[in-house]
């Protein structure tokens, strides 16, 4: 097994750019923080602040953090039950 400064295998570690500039993108299922806000209608700066406080779940892939559209709606019911 071949594994890498990070600790990762080699195969994981190429997986990581792929998904990073080739799925990420146009993934239909995913949301970029700034597209998150956008959709509730806050700031991109409170939706890392929901991230960081356990509010919304998300996924960090390489250097960038999605957000899944099943989180998002998760969050959304949650704050029409007056959560």
């Amino acid at each position: 097994m071949i594994v890498n400064d990070k600790g990762r295998r080699e195969g994981e570690r190429k997986m990581e750019v792929i998904m990073t500039k080739d799925y990420l993108p146009s993934h239909p299922d995913l949301m970029s923080p700034e597209e998150a806000g956008k959709a509730m209608g806050v700031t991109r700066q409170t939706i890392y602040n929901w991230i960081r406080e356990g509010i919304l779940k998300s996924v960090k892939v390489g250097d960038v953090r999605r957000i899944t559209k099943v989180d998002l709606n998760e969050l959304i019911e949650k704050k029409r039950g007056g959560d």
